[in-house]
């Protein structure tokens, strides 16, 4: 205490600390603690205090204070013992200061990126709404569906950089939830296997599918985020494979799933692997341009962390690279309309006429959703604002309400909560509809009242499946789809000659699943008498069922025409 106050030790003894300390509440304070710990005779700490020096400099101390109990039971003195904290003090507030400004920096990011998407993904909302409706009509895609197939990839393709910044970003602020939900992993995978298929087409270069036939058909998971991972992995060995091939494999390892994505493509650097997981970056290569955002595999590694799994490489200039990581799941029996979705085109509904009130405050947005609904044969209404939606809901007792949520005048968030307390339309359903897809946007919207969610742009089939479920509307679907189907099961199972039926049993013995798929696609095209034999292969094959490919092949090998039963 003599360093602090700037004096001797010798100085100090006799004198109270009125001497020492000017602040005389500081000083008061001192006493009654001191007086606390002779009535108690109980030692006390405490843990900071501040003391005042005579030169009137702030310090912080800790003291501890004991009580020197005489013979009789008594106290009449204290040893006190203080150590100088300020130091440390000034630490943790700097640190404090540090940490609150990280808060600042991370929520202006957080404002940034919410702004961002939403001002990026109202735009796409347009563009790809557009395109979906135009790929409703037949007899336009016919004329222009290559160009407007282009134009919704195009689209796509954007949203998917979006969505990548955006994933990173919640990520890194760990605020990025996974949503487990039922996964019919063959429906699944065979799903990725097309799209990666029509890659490597384009590319000129081989995909090879192999999958074990122990593989279990329903799993827990976020279908959504192991989709994500394997499309940036297999998308990833296309791009970077200039010849040769793509292969996919997955098998199931004790209690996991082993997928791994071999190629021969260019391959990584020995001293770069590691580089290829930082956020904004890529192998530069000066013989293939790349395209993205560079934050594919940081985002892959991350949610496989969050799946408790690992992402491994390896990798050798020049030869090719092998990604793989082991998935933990859980073994579960899986839901029959899960198994078998209905992929057929909607364009109606039985029975009476549904009113549906499309609210938001840009008339492209409003003219997408209305477009679509009514082809389908709902009566649509339109609201510019919140306000705007209140007066249309009473006026005409909407079965359902999409509600964007960010207006002016009133938003969707106040309207939803004003149409709650409003008896002729409280129990409304109202579905939000919006740019924003921060969890925070779903949870405040469901929070204000709203049944559901839907993120901007939106996607038909997912849009439909809502209304549907909240309406129980039983779908009408196009009759020339059904009757191609119809005529197809009612067609003479012809199976082709031998020497193809051998060249199929060659490579489902192989695994090769997808080279069947296209010399079936390829033997339909050529004669379509070939139909019911190569929907029945391509049944089994979308549920990985090999060994019954294999027995369904063998019944007609050497034994001609054969009518299924």
């Amino acid at each position: 205490m003599a360093d602090l106050c700037g004096t001797s030790v010798e100085d100090m003894v006799g004198k109270k600390v009125s001497a020492f300390n000017p602040n005389q509440d500081e000083v008061n304070q001192y006493f009654v603690d001191n007086e606390e710990v002779m009535l108690s005779l109980q030692p006390k700490f405490i843990p900071e205090q501040r003391f005042t020096t005579p030169s009137g400099k702030a310090h912080y101390i800790q003291i501890i204070k004991k009580p020197l109990i005489s013979e009789d039971g008594t106290a009449d003195k204290i040893l006190c013992v203080a150590t100088d904290i300020t130091d440390r003090k000034r630490t943790e507030k700097e640190l404090e200061s540090a940490r609150m400004a990280a808060e600042s920096s991370n929520l202006a990011k957080s404002e940034f990126l919410a702004n961002m998407s939403h001002d990026l993904r109202t735009p796409l909302h347009g563009i790809l709404g557009f395109t979906q409706i135009l790929q409703r009509n037949e007899a336009l895609m016919t004329e222009i569906g290559s160009a407007v197939d282009t134009i919704h990839r195009s689209g796509e393709h954007l949203l998917m950089m979006i969505n990548d910044v955006l994933d990173l970003s919640k990520i890194e602020a760990q605020k990025l939830d996974l949503r487990e939900a039922e996964i019919y992993l063959p429906g699944f995978l065979q799903t990725i296997v097309e799209i990666i298929r029509v890659r490597a087409s384009q590319h000129h270069i081989s995909f090879v599918f192999h999958i074990d036939n122990n593989i279990p058909k329903g799993i827990l998971g976020d279908e959504t985020r192991l989709r994500q991972i394997l499309l940036n992995l297999l998308g990833n060995a296309v791009k970077f494979t200039q010849k040769g091939e793509v292969r996919f494999t997955v098998r199931q390892s004790d209690h996991t799933i082993h997928f791994m994505i071999e190629d021969t493509g260019i391959g990584i650097p020995q001293d770069k692997i590691q580089e290829i997981f930082l956020p904004f970056h890529q192998v530069a290569n000066n013989h293939i341009q790349t395209e993205g955002t560079g934050l594919g595999l940081a985002i892959c590694n991350k949610l496989l962390k969050l799946m408790h799994s690992e992402l491994n490489v390896s990798s050798e200039l020049g030869k090719g690279s092998t990604f793989d990581f082991y998935l933990p799941f859980k073994d579960i029996v899986i839901s029959s309309d899960i198994i078998t979705p209905n992929n057929q085109k909607i364009i109606g509904y039985a029975g009476r006429n549904i009113k549906i009130l499309v609210c938001d405050d840009r008339k492209t947005n409003r003219d997408v959703l209305s477009q679509l609904l009514t082809d389908i044969g709902f009566d649509v209404v339109e609201a510019s604002d919140g306000r705007d939606c209140l007066e249309k809901a009473l006026a005409h007792h909407p079965d359902i309400i999409l509600m964007d949520l960010m207006m002016p005048e009133m938003d969707g968030y106040e309207s939803t909560r004003a149409l709650r307390n409003m008896p002729e339309i409280k129990d409304t359903v109202v579905i939000a509809v919006s740019a924003g897809v921060f969890n925070k946007t779903r949870e405040e919207c469901l929070a204000a009242g709203c049944n559901d969610f839907i993120p901007k742009p939106v996607i038909t089939d997912e849009l439909l499946e809502k209304i549907g479920k909240y309406l129980s509307l039983k779908w009408q679907y196009d009759k020339k789809q059904s009757a191609n189907a119809t005529n197809s099961l009612n067609q003479k199972m012809i199976p082709p000659p031998d020497h193809v039926l051998a060249q199929y049993k060659t490579l489902v013995m192989a695994g090769r699943i997808t080279e069947i798929q296209r010399q079936l696609k390829k033997l339909v095209q050529n004669d379509s008498q070939y139909i019911p034999f190569a929907e029945k292969i391509r049944q089994l094959a979308y549920e990985f069922r090999n060994d019954d490919i294999q027995t369904f092949i063998d019944q007609f090998l050497s034994k001609g025409d054969i009518n299924e039963t």
